[in-house]
C-alpha cells in the first residue's frame, strides 16, 4: 500500500475545473488558504478569473491594472504586462503562418438583418426561402419579439474562404454576448474561421469606442473591415478600411407616434405616403450586383503581400533589417521578395540538379525585342510599312497590342 503524497498538488493551473497537473477536479476556483503556496517565487498574477489568480491562487483585485477578456473565459482578467506579450507572441505565430490579423463588423458589414415582424412588404417573401437559399438565414435573438431574417452581403462564403488563408478573423460586433455568439455560430457552425474569437461592445473599457486592445495581436498586423469609421478609438482608426454600408432590407415604420403620424396625415391630408409601386419591387439584381466584399478582398491581398513578403522572414516571422543591403531582391517572384545569397545559391545548385537529372534539361535564357521580335510604334511607321496594320488578322506573325511602354 502506497503512503501518503509527500508533496501533493497545489493546484497552480487549472482547465475547466480541472487540474492540469493532477487531473483531479476542482469544485470551486477559489482556492483554499490551505491549497495557497504564499512562497511561490515572485507571482506576477498574469492570468485571473472570479478575482483568483490562476498560478499561485492568490485574491487579485479586478481593477489593479486587470483588463477583462470576457470573450475568453467568463470573468477573465489579464495583465497588461501580459497582454503586451501575448500580442507579440500571437503576431509572431501569425507571421510564421504568414498571416495577418483581420477584425470584421458584422451588420452592415458583412450581413444586413431585420426582425421579420418589421420586414416591408416587398421582403416578406424571404421568409419561406430560408433553408432554400445559402444568403438567406434565420436567427432567434434573445429577449426578442419575433426571430431575425438575416441575408448574407453577395461573395460572402468566397470572402471568408479566401481571407482566411491570410488573415487571422476575429468578430467585433454591436450585438449582446450570448446573441452575438449565436449569430457566429450561425455563419461558422464549424468555428473554422472565427473560432471563439467574437468581441461584444460591452468588453470594451470604454463602452463608446472599439478598441484594439481587446485583439491579441500587435496593431501593425491588424486590419479593421467596418462602414463606421466613428465607432472606433482615434488611436486605431489607421488600421480601419471603411466598407461601403450594406442596405438590403426596408424598415416597416414602427411606434405609436409615428403610426399615428402616417394616419393623420393621409386621412387628414390626403397624402399617400407609401412609397412608388417601381420602389416597392424586390430587386435581386441589383443586390447580386454588390461587389464590396469582392473589391475589399483584393485591397486585402494586396496589404497581405506587402507586409508579410516585405521585411519580414517567410519561414519565422521576424523582422529583417537589410541595412547593408546584402539581401538579392526577386520581385518577378513576388511583389516586395528578396532572398540572402546563401539561399540563392543554395536553390541554384538545387534546381540545376534536378533540371539536369530528372528532366534532362539545360536553362535557356532569352532576350525579347530584338531576338524574338521587333516592336514598333503605328504612329512612327514609314509609307511601306503602314500596310501591316491591315494585316493584322491574316497574318500569324502580327500582332497589335496596347502597352503603355517598350524598353525591350
Amino acid at each position: 500500500m502506497n503512503g501518503p503524497c509527500i508533496h501533493p498538488c497545489k493546484h497552480w493551473l487549472t482547465l475547466r475545473g480541472e487540474c492540469c497537473e493532477c487531473r483531479s477536479y476542482i469544485k470551486r476556483i477559489t482556492l483554499p488558504t490551505g491549497l495557497r503556496d504564499t512562497s511561490f517565487p515572485e507571482c506576477r498574477h498574469w492570468v485571473a478569473q472570479q478575482g483568483v489568480c490562476r498560478r499561485c491562487g492568490e485574491e487579485v483585485d479586478e481593477r489593479d491594472g486587470m483588463i477583462p477578456f470576457d470573450y475568453i473565459a467568463e470573468r477573465t482578467q489579464l495583465s497588461q504586462e501580459y497582454v503586451t506579450a501575448m500580442k507579440r507572441q500571437k503576431s509572431r505565430i501569425g507571421y510564421g503562418l504568414r498571416k495577418l490579423h483581420l477584425v470584421l463588423n458584422l451588420r452592415s458589414t458583412l450581413l444586413d438583418s431585420c426582425h421579420i415582424s418589421r420586414l416591408a412588404d416587398r421582403d416578406k417573401h424571404l421568409v419561406e426561402q430560408v433553408g432554400v437559399r445559402d444568403d438567406v438565414r434565420r436567427f432567434s435573438k434573445r429577449y426578442a419579439c419575433s426571430d431575425v431574417l438575416v441575408k448574407l452581403r453577395p461573395f460572402f462564403d468566397q470572402f471568408l474562404r479566401e481571407a482566411d488563408g491570410m488573415f487571422v478573423m476575429h468578430v467585433y460586433t454591436n450585438l449582446c454576448r450570448s446573441d452575438s455568439r449565436s449569430m457566429v455560430r450561425m455563419l461558422d457552425p464549424q468555428g473554422i474561421f472565427f473560432g471563439r474569437r467574437v468581441i461584444v461592445h460591452e468588453d470594451g473599457l470604454d463602452h463608446e469606442h472599439k478598441t484594439l486592445g481587446l485583439v491579441l495581436a500587435q496593431q501593425s498586423g491588424v486590419v479593421i473591415v467596418d462602414w463606421e469609421r466613428r465607432a472606433w478609438e482615434p488611436k486605431d482608426r489607421r488600421n480601419l478600411i471603411q466598407i461601403k454600408p450594406y442596405r438590403y432590407f426596408k424598415y416597416n415604420p414602427r411606434g405609436t407616434l409615428r403610426i399615428l403620424f402616417s394616419f393623420l396625415k393621409n386621412k387628414l391630408f390626403k397624402v399617400d405616403s407609401s412609397p412608388p409601386p417601381e420602389q416597392n419591387m424586390y430587386d435581386d439584381d441589383q443586390s447580386d450586383q454588390d461587389t464590396a466584399l469582392m473589391d475589399l478582398l483584393k485591397s486585402l491581398k494586396d496589404i497581405h503581400r506587402s507586409i508579410v513578403l516585405q521585411g519580414t522572414c517567410c519561414q519565422c516571422g521576424s523582422a529583417v533589417m537589410d541595412e547593408s543591403n546584402k539581401l538579392i531582391p526577386f520581385e518577378f517572384l513576388a511583389k516586395g521578395l528578396k532572398l540572402s545569397p546563401q539561399y540563392v545559391g543554395f536553390m541554384k545548385r538545387h534546381t540545376m540538379i534536378n533540371t539536369l537529372k530528372e528532366k534532362k534539361k539545360l536553362h535557356l535564357v532569352l532576350n525579347l525585342h530584338g531576338t524574338l521580335y521587333d516592336y514598333g510604334r503605328i504612329s512612327a511607321f514609314s509609307d511601306r510599312e503602314k500596310h501591316l496594320v491591315g494585316e493584322v488578322d491574316s497574318r500569324d506573325d502580327l500582332w497589335r497590342i496596347t502597352a503603355r511602354s517598350h524598353q525591350g
